[in-house]
């Protein structure tokens, strides 16, 4: 009896050393934990002084995720690691892009910036689901999964799993369109439709475009419900639908394409709207011209044979002068 009894005293006090090494360490880990997210932020804030050089700012840049990833490995159930390095990332080269720093011009987003973005949003989303800043970055993270669509084989998996990404952040933002406050809901409606047409599913894009033009969509979401329509086999209303906007609208299209306030994933999708306007205004000529340019640029090969029976119909009506030139 002794002897068992001195055994369970030794027993309890080698787990009362267990415990408190563990209380111990997990207070180290906790603040190792906070240091490498302080020393993170502090090299984003050198980064973002107005004098700093570039390779200076690219250094602290990337020290600043260096941290933030160290952070992540302490408590990798915590999304707060990964939100800041997606915050980040899309600060400098993002939302940098859009102001007038100096810094900000050779600080480009290619695609490789762009999938970590995505990536550290996904990852931060994975383990903090109800946070509410998910819903802050939703339409961002949906542009750039889009955006990226350019950088993979057309039609692949990779392609097609983007797309279907960019859906579900568009339908998630609208679920919660009562805390949507910086993007007004035909917005996220139009992308919504666009990614679906992209996706190849016309007959579901239709409903959504008309929804967000009922909702005060503008041009552009107006000539995007032209060509879901027309992809749907309903190719007079998609005529009828953009002579509606009027000629001044085909123009005001093409200068927003060529500010870029509008964009076209996979590049030469464009011209499948630019041959649909010449056709509407009966600038045949133009509109021939725009559908072989679809042809060649490879976009979307499904819709192909669609722009084929365009191009054979239009030969058999006289030509027009082409009007307006890209180049105008």
């Amino acid at each position: 009896m002794k002897i068992a009894l001195a055994v369970l005293l030794l027993a309890a006090t080698a787990n009362a050393d267990v415990w408190q090494q563990a209380v111990e360490h997990r207070n180290d880990t906790k603040d190792l934990y906070a240091e490498h997210l302080q020393r993170g932020d502090d090299l984003v804030t050198s980064a973002s002084v107005r004098a700093a050089s570039l390779s200076s700012v690219r250094h602290n840049l990337d020290a600043a995720i260096a941290e933030y990833k160290a952070a992540g490995d302490l408590h990798p159930n915590d999304g707060e690691p990964y939100y800041r390095i997606g915050t980040v990332l899309q600060l400098f080269f993002v939302e940098c892009l859009r102001s007038a720093l100096p810094i900000c011009d050779a600080l480009t987003l290619n695609s490789n910036r762009a999938a970590e973005v995505v990536a550290a949003f996904d990852e931060f989303e994975r383990r903090a689901p109800m946070d509410p800043r998910v819903t802050e970055l939703l339409f961002e993270r949906a542009v750039l999964r889009t955006k990226l669509v350019s950088s993979v084989a057309s039609g692949s998996k990779a392609a097609v799993a983007l797309l279907e990404g960019a859906a579900t952040d568009y339908k998630k933002l609208l679920e919660r369109r009562d805390t949507v406050t910086n993007n007004q809901p035909h917005v996220v409606v139009g992308n919504l439709a666009e990614t679906y047409m992209m996706l190849g599913r016309a007959e579901d894009a239709v409903p959504l475009y008309q929804e967000a033009v009922r909702m005060g969509g503008p041009i552009s979401t107006r000539y995007g419900l032209a060509v879901a329509l027309d992809r749907d086999d309903r190719g007079e209303e998609a005529l009828a639908t953009i002579r509606d906007q009027g000629p001044t609208a085909q123009q005001a299209f093409v200068h927003e394409f060529q500010v870029r306030d509008i964009f076209f994933v996979p590049a030469g999708e464009e011209y499948y709207y630019f041959a649909l306007a010449a056709e509407a205004f009966d600038q045949n000529a133009a509109a021939i011209t725009y559908w072989n340019a679809y042809l060649r640029s490879g976009a979307h090969p499904e819709y192909q044979p669609r722009a084929k029976e365009h191009i054979a119909a239009l030969r058999k009506k006289p030509a027009q002068p082409i009007q307006p030139s890209l180049d105008e």
